[in-house]
């Protein structure tokens, strides 16, 4: 792809969107030697043998931060019994990563600010969600094969004690719009974390952190909320917790409902790459959602982003976790909840999706494509 070293690196430098399908074709490796070439790395890296081929070498160069040591591991590669060929490759991939690590850390440093990564990652601070969640899976897909037990948690700091003791329901009742809004946003964050803390108790895995921060929010799109695997925390959108007040007066009564589907729609993210941990023991619909976290997604359109094995198995959990809270509250009350949860989903099903196969369908028979406009009138029955 590129023939041109200078080339290549302005192409680098200047990326503009993560994890973009860059070619390391100038280098010349082929995808044998290549395999061979992060093989050894990971091995050098594990201390020990390691047969996963799995990983890229831009993933490795990528998301190993420690350059030093990989440019150190190259030349002691080169040192060994390899061919001339192969040698002069390795050469030219170290003088690579040098110089675009100490260009990068200039450019960052100029901006004061922390890079990502040195070749993937944008300068760029508002990437869109499915970029941006792209990133994080392969970060901890990467951190994840260097170390079976990677599953980082961020540790709950919000006090939830005065809702500790109160039944699903009850936590539940505190969204509705004109509790919900007139709490301060440490009251909100502490409502939030106990809605998570009592999901995650439910589905047997700890809690962790609801944080709010500042995310994408634009005409085009708004990201209510993030799970990142690599922090173990999950961020809601502060941005639309400081709009409540101004939507409810302007006669939105759903979306404080939006904020609480997307809470358990992250928090079921958590509970997604915990099933890592299961193993053999994974059944055949945990397999494909594992299979998707740590599967490379780049490139995928919103509509694709919806379709994802990952995606579709949040929505459903969110989708059963109101379905059960109606088995529970009283008649009208449960009504008005689930009313206001499909309506907080106007937004999601006018989403063009891309259509799944099958097999998906087997799993996700509840939400694809636009059945999920017949799912109010269960509740009229």
């Amino acid at each position: 792809m590129y023939n041109d070293y200078v080339k290549l690196l302005n192409s680098l430098i200047n990326s503009k969107q993560a994890s973009l399908p860059l070619s390391l074709d100038y280098i010349g490796l082929t995808k044998t030697e290549e395999k061979y070439v992060v093989k050894y790395l990971l091995k050098e890296l594990k201390h020990s043998d390691s047969d996963d081929g799995s990983i890229s070498l831009l993933s490795l160069i990528d998301f190993y931060h420690n350059r030093g040591k990989l440019i150190s591991l190259l030349n002691k590669l080169m040192a060994g019994n390899i061919s001339s060929s192969l040698k002069a490759k390795l050469s030219k991939l170290a003088d690579l990563i040098e110089k675009v690590d100490q260009i990068k850390n200039e450019e960052y440093n100029s901006l004061g600010t922390n890079a990502y990564s040195t070749i993937s990652a944008p300068l760029n601070e508002e990437m869109t969600p499915e970029l941006n969640k792209v990133y994080k899976n392969a970060e901890f897909a990467f951190n994840r094969t260097l170390d079976s037990k990677y599953l980082p948690t961020t540790t709950p700091t919000a006090d939830t004690s005065k809702y500790d003791n109160m039944k699903r329901e009850e936590l539940v009742g505190l969204f509705s719009p004109e509790i919900f809004t007139k709490l301060s946003t440490a009251e909100k964050q502490q409502v939030m974390q106990a809605i998570v803390n009592e999901y995650c108790a439910a589905n047997g895995v700890a809690s962790c952190a609801v944080e709010f921060s500042p995310l994408t929010m634009n005409n085009k799109f708004i990201c209510y909320g993030e799970y990142d695997p690599n922090k173990g925390k999950i961020t809601i959108n502060s941005l639309v917790i400081k709009k409540l007040e101004s939507a409810l007066a302007s006669g939105n009564t759903e979306l404080c409902y939006k904020l609480l589907e997307t809470t358990i729609h992250e928090a079921h993210h958590r509970t997604q790459f915990h099933n890592l941990n299961e193993g053999k023991d994974l059944s055949p619909k945990k397999k494909l959602v594992c299979s998707s976290l740590l599967k490379g997604q780049s490139g995928l359109a919103h509509s694709e982003y919806l379709a994802l094995p990952d995606e579709l198995d949040s929505r459903n959990a969110a989708l059963q976790y109101f379905r059960e809270l109606t088995n529970s509250l009283p008649e009208k009350q449960a009504k008005e909840v689930y009313a206001q949860y499909v309506k907080s989903l106007e937004e999601e099903r006018r989403s063009p999706k891309a259509e799944i196969s099958e097999e998906y369908k087997k799993f996700f028979p509840e939400i694809y494509g636009k059945t999920q406009d017949l799912e109010f009138s269960e509740i009229e029955k």
